[in-house]
């Protein structure tokens, strides 16, 4: 998701990491002295900036996409099949409002609309669909600026659809956690990993 520049689905990749620790983390409160939680990443993606030049934040708003940009992609092209490539401006709009909760959940402002009306335009009107690419997905052009103004309306950015340098935390708990309490290289861990599990 991050690769995609994709808020709403990092946000519930985020949420469903948290439920599967949480069964994790009962399975330790039965068995603590065998068991060892380890949760990080390998790298940070995106470099994903949370607010965007205001000090404030929208991410409620981010609860009203209902599909992946990926998803949001099939979604679109299914539009198309289905109207014979005759989309609407209307149809676009009850589109994005149902999927994205644009002009129903809440307002977008003029300039906003301009840049998916513009996108419509293109894609739709003249034919012209550029696929926007990320390192492992095609996305409909009409997605891409979905996702664009939802960036906008959450006040969520974006440095890269790569990796970045950024640090990420080693959260550890159980059997063997105080090896993990300090800045260390990724390819560490599971080296650490397998000591608290007392190979050598």
């Amino acid at each position: 998701a991050c690769h995609g520049n994709d808020a709403a689905t990092v946000f519930n990749e985020v949420k469903d990491m948290d439920d599967a620790i949480k069964v994790a983390y009962e399975f330790y409160k039965k068995h603590p002295k065998e068991t060892l939680i380890v949760v990080t990443a390998d790298h940070e993606t995106g470099g994903i900036v949370l607010g965007t030049g205001k000090y404030a934040l929208n991410l409620k708003a981010l609860q009203y996409q209902k599909h992946s940009a990926d998803g949001l992609s099939r979604r679109i092209s299914e539009l198309r099949k289905s109207k014979g490539n005759k989309v609407t401006w209307e149809d676009m709009k009850e589109f994005l409002g149902e999927e994205m909760g644009f002009w129903k959940q809440f307002p977008i402002s003029w300039e906003q609309e301009k840049k998916l009306r513009d996108e419509f335009e293109q894609s739709f009107v003249r034919n012209k669909v550029v696929f926007a690419e990320s390192m492992y997905s095609k996305s409909e052009p009409m997605a891409a600026r979905a996702k664009e103004v939802m960036d906008q309306i959450s006040m969520v950015g974006w440095v890269s659809g790569g990796h970045s340098a950024g640090y990420v935390p080693v959260f550890a708990i159980g059997a063997g956690s105080q090896l993990f309490g300090e800045k260390i290289d990724n390819t560490e861990i599971p080296k650490r990993i397998a000591k608290a599990a007392g190979y050598k």
